[in-house]
């Protein structure tokens, strides 16, 4: 009589807390005059930590008046010189 083994591994993914907005609230709606500059905050915890993408429209933002920074929980949008383009 013939005995066969096999082992399978597979990845499991454990979600012990669904991402969720630490204060409660989304990152507010910022009015600015054209040609200054806006500022939004995000700030998200999860395991695991949750992934931030910001939109316009459903448009990925990006381009050289834009800058994204990160530090543990808290990502941060400033948009440079605004102008009617990015409504």
């Amino acid at each position: 009589m013939h005995i066969f083994e096999h082992s399978l591994v597979l990845p499991v993914i454990v979600f012990a807390a669904p991402p969720y907005w630490k204060d409660g609230q989304p990152p507010e709606d910022v009015n600015t005059a054209e040609e200054e500059s806006a500022q939004f905050n995000c700030e998200v915890e999860g395991v695991p930590a949750p992934e931030i993408s910001w939109l316009v429209n459903g448009v990925p933002i990006e381009g050289m008046f834009v800058t994204f920074l990160c530090c543990f929980t808290v990502h941060v949008l400033v948009l440079l010189c605004v102008c009617a383009l990015h409504k």
